[in-house]
């Protein structure tokens, strides 16, 4: 057995051990998930949500009518929606809101997204506080069923919610809404055993207490959400997901924009990674130090390798093949292990590894639609696999390389 084989067995076995971690996770809490039953809250919080904009205009007010219309005591909901600095029409959307009692808009020079989160932080005395992406889309129950979970879960601080992609069109954005869909899953099973690895930016409550003591947000490398998480729970916090709160999110409409999205996303788990090494393997940072951000890594490792390892086999297996048929013709392809007829079955141990990697995943993508609630588009997945098994290495093995070489990344 080769070298490069005993490594991909390997690091294939970890993932699958992940896997099969979480699928018995969410068997064993099955009926927490679905058979829990629907109530009020005994009390309403009041909470201040935080929309940070920076060149929204096209989005900015469908995210506030969503917040508007959410089923929430008015005189309890108070929405702060700072402009970062745009240079189109984000503030004369804004506008239109400034007769709306719930409504306090703002617009400050740009300083980046932390900014406009503590700009808004400042002038916040709720009880709780949230961040909403500006071009985010909340259902109308979603906050009800954050509070009546922190009710029932008085020891969490802060809540991440479940995010979808909003109205897919394009491949790209057909193939990112599996993708969020296998995020729904990953996160609560996550959240089911304290290992939350991020509340994610586009929807997440805090306890404004919480959120102070440990200084609000920071640049974090362009991902503030990750790193006030990681800040958070180092601090003593305690972190959680919330399945049945869902926001819809608009997603990057071609490969282009999601590759420079991923990149920026790449770049920024790897330098907090880095800020925040001494969580890794912990044993006083739970299954977040032990589990979740160890598997992490391993499963950025995995994807290069496996990425790598098979361009070269079907490299070198092609030139084979080539030099084979320039010897003895069609008949080195038999000879050669490659059978032209319909009942060949490959029986390579590398062979039903990868098949059983690839149901895992599909079964992953199952319970993610049924965590979230996902009707339709099954269909989807073929653009999952068709784009993000040729792009996500790539985008992953050059944030490695940015991270490595201390090579700026842009936002956008």
């Amino acid at each position: 057995m080769e070298f490069g084989e005993i490594i991909f067995y390997i690091i294939v076995f970890l993932a699958l051990y992940v896997q099969v971690f979480l699928f018995i996770t969410f068997i064993t809490k099955r009926r927490e998930l679905f058979h829990s039953e629907k109530k009020l809250p005994k009390s309403y919080p009041s909470i201040g949500m935080i929309v940070p904009c920076w060149n929204e205009e096209r989005s900015v007010e469908r995210t506030i009518l969503s917040l508007l219309c959410l089923n929430y005591p008015k005189d309890r909901l108070h929405i702060y929606v700072v402009d970062d600095g745009s240079t189109d029409g984000t503030w004369a959307a804004m506008k239109k809101f400034e007769n709306f009692s719930q409504v306090y808009i703002f617009r400050k020079e740009n300083g980046g997204k932390h900014t406009a989160l503590n700009f808004a932080l400042e002038k916040i005395e709720t009880d709780l506080v949230s961040s909403i992406d500006a071009d985010t889309i909340l259902e109308c129950d979603a906050l009800l069923t954050v509070v009546n979970f922190l009710e029932e879960k008085r020891e969490v601080s802060a809540v991440g919610c479940t995010v979808l992609i909003g109205n897919p069109k394009t491949p790209t954005e057909k193939a990112q809404s599996i993708e969020y869909q296998m995020f729904a899953f990953s996160k609560k099973m996550l959240g089911l055993i304290s290992g939350v690895l991020v509340a994610p930016g586009a929807f997440s409550v805090f306890k404004r207490e919480a959120l102070k003591s440990v200084g609000g947000w920071v640049a974090g490398h362009s991902l503030e959400d990750l790193e006030l998480t990681f800040r958070l729970q180092k601090n003593g916090f305690k972190v959680n997901h919330c399945h049945g709160a869902i926001a819809h999110t608009k997603a990057p409409n071609s490969i282009k924009k999601l590759f420079t999205q991923r990149l920026r996303w790449g770049y920024g788990f790897l330098k907090n990674i880095h800020d925040y090494r001494g969580m890794i393997l912990n044993k006083k940072m739970g299954n977040l130090g032990l589990f979740t951000i160890p598997m992490s890594i391993i499963a950025y490792i995995t994807l290069v390798f496996v990425f790598i390892y098979s361009w070269q086999r079907m490299a070198f297996l092609a030139y084979d093949k080539i030099v084979a048929l320039k010897l003895i013709g069609w008949d080195s392809l038999i000879a050669g292990g490659i059978r032209l007829d319909w009942f060949f079955i490959n029986t390579q141990a590398i062979s039903f590894i990868s098949i059983l990697l690839f149901f895992s995943i599909l079964v992953s993508i199952f319970l993610g639609r049924k965590i979230s609630g996902s009707k339709g588009g099954w269909y989807n997945v073929i653009w999952y696999f068709l784009i993000y098994s040729f792009t996500q290495p790539i985008w992953i093995m050059k944030s490695i390389y940015k991270y490595l070489f201390a090579k700026k990344v842009l936002w956008r």
